[in-house]
């Protein structure tokens, strides 16, 4: 991805490189999290920010919206990620409780 905000700020070399890592974004509901008894610890305390390092995947948890939304963040291995056309642990978006199993 080609970022126009590296220019900006003076750096000359703006050509994109591998960095051998993919990120991966999404959003889930406060209250969706808190619905789930599993997952309901996560979103239990009002603005904080929750991060988890393993061995091949980083996640961080931030609220946004005033508290009405988590805001997930995920650095894979792209080659993990990219080899098979799927996510390594696609099954943490859709069962919270997944998250340490990734690990």
């Amino acid at each position: 991805m080609q970022s126009t905000a590296r220019e900006a700020i003076g750096e000359r070399n703006t050509t994109p490189f591998d960095t051998g890592k993919v990120e991966v974004r999404f959003i889930v509901s406060r209250e969706a999290l808190l619905r789930d008894p599993v997952s309901s610890p996560l979103a239990e305390q009002l603005g904080t920010v929750l991060q988890w390092h393993g061995d091949n995947i980083d996640i961080c948890m931030r609220p946004c919206n005033n508290n009405e939304v988590l805001s997930f963040v995920l650095v894979l291995p792209g080659s993990e990620t990219l080899s098979n056309g799927r996510f390594p642990c696609n099954t943490i978006i859709l069962e919270m409780g997944s998250l340490a199993n990734c690990m």
